[in-house]
């Protein structure tokens, strides 16, 4: 399992650049249940200093959070086009073992520039929220860096582009001392 020290760790040293030379595909970052409701509070916070033209605040996740690589499971890829389905079943490119989650729950379709994305409804029972609004069936909303996406009433992560996902690990605490972390690829069935 990747955590976000374990990429804090494996980044550092690296530029901003030679991240987004590496990795050309989006982050999930599993978000606990208690973290979210204080989470949807600061964004919505954010968005009434937005209209008053006070700065965004970064969301910091926690050095141990899960992070999930959005890739197909065929290529290891998320290039233009590309959907990533999420849900139970075992077919999905992202299945997460959980029974508010439909099997076929969600998808980030790839956009144009590399690690963009959409999030996807797709039908489920249980609904899909973004920054904690529910998304009506087949409606697609693009992503930005720390938006909260929620499968059902139990699965939260943040989302994040390469670019955010660097400035993230720069943000967090030290990982503990010990051997380099290495990057394994991630079995994200939980």
């Amino acid at each position: 399992m990747d955590t976000l020290a374990t990429y804090k760790q494996a980044l550092t040293g690296k530029s901003e650049e030679q991240v987004l030379a590496e990795f050309k595909h989006p982050f999930l970052v599993r978000v606990p249940r208690e973290v979210v409701a204080s989470k949807l509070a600061a964004r919505t916070a954010y968005q009434e200093r937005a209209s008053l033209g006070v700065s965004r605040s970064t969301f910091r996740p926690d050095p141990k959070c899960e992070v999930f690589k959005v890739v197909r499971k065929e290529t290891g890829a998320f290039i233009a086009g590309d959907r990533v389905f999420v849900g139970r079943g075992e077919d999905c490119d992202l299945p997460i073992a959980a029974s508010t989650i439909s099997k076929h729950h969600a998808y980030l379709l790839a956009g144009p520039a590399a690690g963009t994305a959409n999030l996807v409804e797709m039908t489920s029972t249980n609904g899909t929220f973004l920054n904690g609004k529910r998304l009506a069936p087949r409606e697609q909303k693009p992503l930005t860096d720390g938006d909260m996406v929620s499968l059902g009433p139990d699965t939260h992560f943040a989302f994040f582009t390469p670019k955010g996902l660097f400035q993230a690990c720069q943000e967090t605490k030290a990982p503990p001392a010990g051997p380099p972390a290495r990057l394994m690829d991630v079995d994200p069935v939980v």
